[in-house]
């Protein structure tokens, strides 16, 4: 009896001791959602690829779960393929070289970027490393499916095979996207999930979505097994540094929702003028 009223009492202390070394964690939280009063353990984030604000917003909404005491699983748009790398960097010290071996993984190193592997997603990752080095309880998920090559990538053809067939591909994609996170909501109970994806993964009971795509969305899928809190964000125009029909390249975004106007939006935030954000990889 007394050493499980030692044991109750190591882990009260323990958690006592995590929330106060959270509650002095050297972040800014967002001040925009009311995280106190969401109760679901998903919290998704729509975004257009390629500009500053939204990962380092999508930064400040994990920095205000860790100084509230909720561990956080930073989930994005980036092949399972990279998990690894991932893991590795989050544990490794920054260097310049840790930096380089990250970077010469998955999308960082694709010749054809759409701006999910910006200077601002690779700082976004950079502060969870240091989180997690600091001893907070938090990690990065690489939430898309894995695709791995299985020979050189001289045999590799010109087309990538994702637009082989663009709407199978999108409708294997949102489905590896939420069985992902729902198999990681259930298998880590105490850890809050942010996700950040594109604007049409992220669009929640969307009908002109469904016009142009026949399977349904990430939220869809992932809203149908767990309750899921939608942050839809918008700005003042700007830039962003993305993939159109145009190219690869910066470009003028308008003022506006960046998120379609018949999804769900639980939460809506407004990001001020925003900035493109470049390819890491030629950055470095």
């Amino acid at each position: 009896m007394k050493l499980a009223i030692a044991a109750q009492l190591a882990g009260c202390l323990l958690v006592a001791f995590s929330t106060a070394q959270a509650a002095g964690l050297d972040c800014t939280p967002q001040a925009l959602v009311p995280l106190e009063k969401i109760e679901a353990r998903v919290i998704v984030v729509g975004e257009h690829h390629g500009t500053e604000q939204t990962p380092a917003f999508v930064g400040q909404l994990v920095c205000g779960l860790l100084k509230m005491g909720r561990p956080v699983v930073l989930a994005l748009e980036r092949d399972g393929s990279e998990q690894q790398a991932l893991s590795l960097y989050l544990a490794s010290d920054g260097l310049a070289t840790d930096v380089q071996a990250l970077l010469a993984t998955g999308g960082w190193r694709q010749s054809v970027q759409d701006g999910r592997n910006s200077q601002a997603m690779l700082a976004l990752i950079e502060q969870t490393r240091r989180w997690h080095r600091a001893g907070q309880r938090v990690g990065v998920l690489a939430m898309q499916m894995d695709w791995s090559p299985v020979l050189p990538e001289s045999e590799i053809g010109k087309q990538p095979w994702s637009q082989a067939d663009t709407d199978y591909f999108t409708a294997m994609n949102d489905r590896a996207m939420a069985d992902k996170v729902w198999g990681t909501a259930l298998s880590y109970p105490g850890y809050t999930v942010v996700a950040l994806a594109g604007s049409m993964h992220t669009a929640l009971g969307s009908a002109s979505r469904s016009k142009q795509v026949a399977s349904p969305s990430f939220s869809d899928l992932l809203a149908q097994r767990m309750p899921v809190h939608v942050v839809g964000v918008s700005s003042q125009g700007g830039t962003a540094w993305n993939l159109t029909a145009e190219g690869m390249g910066e470009r003028n975004v308008r003022r506006g929702p960046m998120f379609r106007s018949d999804s769900r939006i639980d939460t809506e935030v407004d990001l001020g003028k925003i900035t493109a954000s470049a390819p890491a990889k030629k950055a470095s």
